[in-house]
């Protein structure tokens, strides 16, 4: 299987909400990055345990959260998506939608690196109030 096919069907896996099937495709000691400024989130985070605590906080501050990959660009180990990520905060029940960029790399199918980029400004606006 290709890279920007396993990278695919992690997005349908999150989709899903099978953190399991994203998981498999994780190398254990993967580094995943949330965008810089992301409220709660941001920055740095390792291993399963790392992602789980990351895409746990984010589900339990946000509904109706989608990320929808619209272009997969693959060369080598690395496959970039870009596409529309949107959600309503819970707190204080605003919504937010912008344009996104994830680079992935993988080495023999696992997942090595995750980053993204996205418009924290509109993600943060969406968190007052």
């Amino acid at each position: 299987m290709d890279n920007a096919t396993i990278i695919s069907q992690l997005y349908e896996s999150f989709a899903r909400g099978d953190v399991t099937a994203v998981l498999e495709r994780l190398d254990p000691a993967v580094e995943w990055f949330e965008a810089e400024g992301y409220p709660a989130v941001g920055g740095r985070h390792v291993g399963h345990a790392g992602v789980v605590e990351a895409l746990s906080r984010v589900a339990a501050d946000w509904d109706q959260l989608a990320l929808i990959p619209d272009r997969f660009v693959a060369q080598d180990s690395c496959v970039i998506v870009l596409g529309v990520v949107s959600g309503s905060y819970r707190a204080s029940r605003k919504s937010f939608r912008s344009r996104f960029a994830h680079e992935w790399l993988l080495r023999n199918g696992l997942v090595t690196l995750w980053r993204a980029h996205l418009d924290t400004a509109l993600v943060r606006e969406a968190t007052t109030g």
